[in-house]
């Protein structure tokens, strides 16, 4: 008899009233797959609790409502409160539209990895904010699995991402202190431990773009030229992301899991804010990189600055 893949879906929801029941609904029409929700309430302060109480006759849902603490804390909390007792595990943000073929989709590509951390992640498909098609003027592919490069530049979108239970183990044994995003964190953990990465050019989920949305970008749609001009230069001196930082973190959790090689890279980035000469290197060097120019740019300025 053909099990059916048991999946969890991690969701953390603030405020997301508006578009809620939509995304719930199409958890709740997956194919293929036996699926069950923890869904994390960061503080909202709308009727996002009612929704998912409706929906609790339609889905196996596990409900924490607990203090704001943002979206990346939110979903390391839910990586915690994760069993280990599901196939697959998956992100899910509050606001888009899944595809019925989504989860299995991914299931199937990961369905040879067992015991080693394997992770899918997909393309998306940007609609506005009642789910109708618009223009993507500005969209790039990018895809790496590589652990320097992500490290240096993760661009993978944790809305698309499904990973297995041995990947869950390991991100369950080391919880950092800091971590820039949830899903930046998951592929580099998987990348920097020699798991497998695999990435679907094919989209299976409905992004959705709205002003409430901070990580959408939809702004940019209705930038002209200058005004793109602008928010492109703000961006290549944004040097928020702090690869130094996520590099001690890696160390401190995964350093003996590494192979020489990236235990190599991960001690000298962790390092480089206090050793010229390390930074020295990796300005010069061409090992370095990612497949865009603009942030290799990018990435030796900042090292050259010293804001790692």
């Amino acid at each position: 008899m053909k099990m059916i893949p048991k999946v969890l879906v991690l969701m953390s929801v603030y405020n997301g009233g508006k578009y809620l029941a939509v995304q719930l609904e199409s958890i709740a029409s997956q194919e293929g797959i036996d699926v069950s929700l923890y869904i994390r309430d960061d503080g909202s302060k709308d009727n996002s609790e009612t929704i998912i109480r409706e929906y609790a006759e339609k889905l196996s849902i596990f409900y924490y409502r607990e203090n704001n603490i943002g979206p990346a804390g939110s979903f390391m909390r839910l990586i915690e409160l994760a069993e280990d007792k599901y196939d697959y595990y998956a992100f899910s943000d509050q606001d888009d539209f899944w595809e019925k073929d989504k989860l299995y989709t991914a299931v199937r590509q990961l369905k040879d990895e067992h015991k080693r951390p394997a992770l899918y992640y997909s393309n998306t498909k940007r609609v506005g904010q009642n789910l109708e098609e618009i223009a993507e003027p500005y969209k790039k592919v990018y895809h790496t699995e590589n652990f320097p490069e992500v490290l240096i530049l993760t661009e993978a979108p944790g809305c698309t991402m499904v990973f297995n239970k041995s990947l869950l183990i390991l991100l369950k044994r080391y919880i950092p202190n800091s971590v820039y995003m949830h899903d930046h964190w998951t592929l580099q953990v998987c990348a920097a431990v020699g798991g497998t990465v695999v990435y679907d050019a094919e989209p299976h989920i409905l992004y959705r773009q709205h002003v409430n949305n901070v990580m959408a970008g939809l702004e940019k749609m209705n930038y002209n030229p200058v005004q793109l001009f602008l928010h492109r230069i703000q961006k290549f001196f944004d040097f928020s992301y702090k690869a130094s930082v996520i590099a001690e973190e890696l160390k401190k959790g995964y350093f003996e899991l590494m192979d020489q090689r990236n235990r190599k890279f991960v001690q000298m980035v962790s390092d480089a804010p206090r050793c010229l000469k390390y930074r020295v290197y990796m300005v010069l060097t061409n090992k370095i990189s990612t497949p865009y120019f603009v942030h290799n740019v990018r990435w030796k300025l900042q090292v050259l600055l010293n804001k790692l």
